[in-house]
């Protein structure tokens, strides 16, 4: 609903109408013609509606709720979330409003914070205290600087805007260790035999040898064994133990713990074979961008914008980021040398 003036000379009273896109366009193309005066538009907070321009069988409707924008009625509602254009999940919310609709809130808890992706070690000293009071409705531009929430109860969507730095980082590539499968308990065994028999002048010479490769997964953790055994006529038969050990994953670590006795990687000296204890980094728990080296970038977006990053002329990254501060820290490895355009 926008404030109107008569054409012509500015008059002192005004009058309201609603007006489309076309109505606006060609009153600012009127307000630079000669001899004709607009007087600034302002908004009104609260209009009007005429129920003589509803059909008659429809004039019986109260539209009196909708005088200070769309209401959105309280309760709950199971609504689809999207988090800076991006589906994340169909959630239950709850709206709290006045009983005309009026003012409607969206109640956002801890759990439906961690649920869209916000970083609550991020949160200001008193958004954290709001959450540690124990409120069940909090409002999310009262916890984070520049976020909106639209809902749309014809769609039964959810659309939340949050700055990215108010964001969890997850990189390119990352998935979530909730996600990952340890498998399930079995056991496995592989063999490699192989037996000769040679005749010669002085006699008949017979071996045997046996490879054995057993394995048993228990859970988080994972038995093995690397074993053979030789037999010889003469001599008698031998049986050596290569390694016997026993592995599992420490994912907050992203390291593998390996217990008993088995060999270091070689990946920078000679393979050793030990008994004992190693926790060793596992590259395969981290995201494919964050396996090797990349600086971080940083930047402040007054709107929502788009981000590309080139090196060289090539286009190394894009991205789309909300209105306040972001963070770009999962490049993949480039070159060592030249400078990132930004």
């Amino acid at each position: 609903m926008t404030t109107i003036p008569r054409l012509g000379h500015c008059p002192q009273v005004s009058r309201r109408f609603a007006l489309n896109p076309l109505t606006v366009l060609i009153l600012k193309t009127l307000a630079v013609m000669p001899g004709i005066c607009l007087a600034p538009l302002v908004w009104a907070e609260d209009v009007q509606f005429n129920d003589a321009f509803l059909p008659e069988d429809s004039r019986s409707l109260d539209l009196t709720q909708y005088e200070k924008g769309n209401p959105v009625l309280p309760g709950d509602y199971r609504a689809d979330v999207a988090v800076n254009g991006k589906l994340v999940s169909r959630q239950d919310i709850r709206i709290n409003a006045a009983e005309d609709g009026s003012h409607p809130v969206v109640c956002f808890s801890r759990g439906l914070l961690e649920l869209i992706g916000v970083d609550l070690h991020k949160l200001s000293t008193q958004a954290t205290a709001e959450l540690e009071s124990g409120a069940s409705c909090l409002d999310l531009s009262q916890l984070i600087e520049g976020a909106t929430v639209s809902f749309s109860p014809s769609s039964q969507q959810l659309d939340i805007s949050i700055p990215q730095i108010a964001l969890r980082r997850d990189a390119r590539g990352y998935v979530s260790p909730e996600l990952w499968d340890r498998g399930v308990t079995a056991g496995t065994l592989s063999y490699t035999f192989n037996a000769n028999h040679n005749t010669t002048n002085t006699g008949n010479y017979d071996s045997a040898y046996l490879g054995l490769n057993a394995g048993l997964n228990l859970g988080d953790w994972r038995l093995r064994h690397n074993g053979s055994l030789n037999w010889q006529k003469d001599t008698g038969q031998n049986y050596q133990t290569l390694n016997t050990y026993a592995q599992r994953d420490v994912t907050s670590l992203k390291s593998q713990l390996t217990v008993g006795e088995a060999n270091t990687s070689g990946e920078i000296f000679d393979t050793l074979a030990y008994r004992g204890v190693q926790l060793g980094t596992d590259d395969r728990m981290l995201p494919e961008s964050q396996r090797g080296y990349a600086p971080v970038i940083r930047g402040i977006a007054r709107t929502a914008s788009r981000v590309t990053v080139r090196q060289a002329g090539n286009l190394l990254y894009e991205t789309t980021v909300s209105p306040g501060a972001f963070v770009i820290d999962d490049l993949y490895s480039t070159g060592y040398g030249g400078d990132l355009e930004v």
